[in-house]
C-alpha cells in the first residue's frame, strides 16, 4: 500500500523535475541568444545572416529568459539590420552601375558599415567613374572630329 506521503512526494519530485527541465532549457536558450548577439555583432554578411539570430530571440521569448537579455539581442538585430541590407545593396550596386553605387554607397555610411568595408566599393565607384569620364571625353572628341570632316565635304 501506498501511503498519501509518498504519492506527495512523487508528485513534488515530478514538479521538481519538469521545473530543472524548464530552467534547463531556459538556460539553453539564454546560451543560443548569447551565441547568435556574438556572431550578428561580427558582422553578417546578409539579412538572411541575422536570421539566426531572429530565432535565438523568438526561443529565448518562449522559454523565458530575462527581459535584459532580450533586449540585448533585440538591440543588436536592430543595429545589424540595416548593415546587412546596405552590404546586399552594395554588393548588388555592383552590376548596376555608378548611380546605383553611388547611392549605395551614401546609404552604408548612414548604417556605420566600418569604413574598411566601403573602401573597394568606393575604389570600384572611382573607377567606373574616371572610365565614364574618358568615354564621354572620347565620344566628344568624336563628335568634333565628324564635324570637322563634313565641313571640309
Amino acid at each position: 500500500m501506498v501511503s498519501s506521503s509518498e504519492v506527495e512526494d512523487e508528485s513534488l519530485l515530478a514538479s521538481a523535475r519538469s521545473r530543472v527541465q524548464e530552467l534547463k532549457e531556459r538556460d539553453d536558450a539564454s546560451d543560443h541568444l548569447a551565441a547568435a548577439v556574438q556572431e550578428a555583432r561580427q558582422g553578417c554578411r546578409s539579412p538572411e545572416g541575422l536570421h539566426g539570430l531572429q530565432e535565438a530571440l523568438q526561443r529565448a521569448k518562449a522559454k523565458g529568459v530575462s527581459e535584459k537579455e532580450l533586449q540585448d539581442g533585440e538591440q543588436v538585430l536592430a543595429e545589424e539590420m540595416p548593415r546587412a541590407q546596405a552590404r546586399q545593396q552594395l554588393r548588388d550596386a555592383q552590376a548596376k552601375g555608378t548611380s546605383a553605387l553611388r547611392e549605395a554607397i551614401a546609404v552604408a555610411k548612414t548604417t556605420h558599415l566600418p569604413a574598411e568595408e566601403l573602401v573597394p566599393f568606393e575604389e570600384l565607384l572611382q573607377g567606373a567613374e574616371s572610365k565614364e569620364a574618358a568615354a564621354a571625353q572620347t565620344s566628344g572628341a568624336d563628335v568634333k572630329k565628324q564635324v570637322a570632316c563634313n565641313e571640309l565635304l
